[in-house]
């Protein structure tokens, strides 16, 4: 998939570093059949649920774990709470609707700094009924000392009963952190436009793995 980056200049980061980056929540958040959740790692080194607001998930506990390979920082590069995912992964599981008559789309913002230039998150999108196409992004705001701020959009044609976001880094042995993790998702009823994009993400990933 070709990969566009639209940057975003915002001076009002400048003076709040510290500031919860939810910054590009989508339109759609709290309305019926949505999801958000949003982790800042302050809960310390073992993962679990959310533990920074927003949240709703009226289906269940959504869960983060961190892999082997991965370690929490109490404070590196100005920010605090932050996961080393230079070896490992972080994992959410997302429980949603399960309703197979709707389609599902996922937002996700991520804030991350990797140690060598233009580096990204690498993802790993997921349910039971196969793997999330990227339809959206990457959108990207640089924020102070070397963090960066990351949305992308998923989506796949069945709304799933949970799914599972893997984040790594996007070039194996490079130094990544990530700081702030919000996911947001949505079960919707399919229009003819998004039917036919699902479609030609599905022509591209057969193209890509033969």
């Amino acid at each position: 998939m070709i990969r566009t980056t639209c940057i975003v200049s915002v001076l009002a980061l400048a003076a709040g570093s510290t500031l919860a980056d939810d910054l590009t929540p989508p339109t759609w958040r709290f309305n019926p059949g949505t999801t958000v959740q949003h982790w800042d790692f302050s809960a310390g080194p073992t993962g679990g649920p959310p533990d920074a607001p927003p949240f709703n998930n009226p289906y269940g506990t959504p869960i983060m774990v961190p892999t082997t390979g991965t370690n929490w920082l109490p404070a590196i590069f100005g920010r605090n709470d932050v996961w080393d995912i230079t070896g490992g992964s972080l994992q959410f599981d997302i429980p949603n609707t399960g309703n197979s008559a709707h389609m599902k789309e996922i937002q996700i913002q991520v804030t991350y700094l990797a140690l060598a230039p233009g580096v990204s998150p690498g993802y790993a999108v997921s349910g039971p009924s196969g793997m999330f196409t990227q339809v959206g992004g990457p959108s990207i705001i640089p924020l102070s000392n070397g963090w960066v701020h990351e949305t992308t959009l998923w989506t796949i044609g069945v709304c799933p009963p949970f799914e599972r976001i893997a984040l790594f880094p996007g070039l194996a042995g490079v130094q990544f952190f990530v700081d702030q993790v919000v996911i947001d998702t949505q079960c919707i009823v399919p229009t003819p436009a998004s039917a036919s994009l699902l479609a030609l993400g599905g022509v591209c990933a057969l193209r890509r793995r033969r």
